[in-house]
Parts: C-alpha cells; structure tokens; sequence
C-alpha cells in the first residue's frame, strides 16, 4: 500500500467530523433499533481500531522496508 494511501486513511481519525466521532443512533437518521444501538457502535469503533492499527503497521513496514532497501537505518 502506497504511504499516500495510509496518511489519507489514518486523516479519517483526526478532527472535527472524523471516524472518532461516529454515533450510530437514530437520532442521527440511521434506522437502528434502540436495543441494538451499544452493540452496534462498540463494533464500529472495534472495527475503527483495528483499521487504525493495521494501517500504523503498514505505515512502519513501509518505513522500514524502504529504510533497508537505501541502506538508511533511521527510521523517524
């Protein structure tokens, strides 16, 4: 995965109206029954997490494997 691909990603999770922010409720127009609406919003932010960590992984990887292939052994 391109790093451009991850930093467009990982800007999902910054800010103002980013993915940190989403509530799945029906007061903001998602038909959801009420029972459902903890279960379902913890699965999404599970869900954001792991997405978060995948794509810090790959930001790294991809750090370090371009570090190898110059020689270069600074990584920051």
């Amino acid at each position: 995965m391109p790093d451009a691909s991850v930093a467009d990603l990982m800007a999902f999770y910054g800010g103002m109206g980013s993915f940190n922010d989403l509530v799945i409720h029906r007061r903001n127009g998602h038909p959801i029954h009420a029972d459902q609406i903890n279960a379902v919003n913890e699965k999404v932010q599970t869900l954001g997490f792991r997405i978060r960590i995948q794509a810090i992984e790959l930001s790294h990887s991809s750090v370090l494997s371009r570090s190898a292939r110059t020689g270069n052994t600074k990584t920051d």
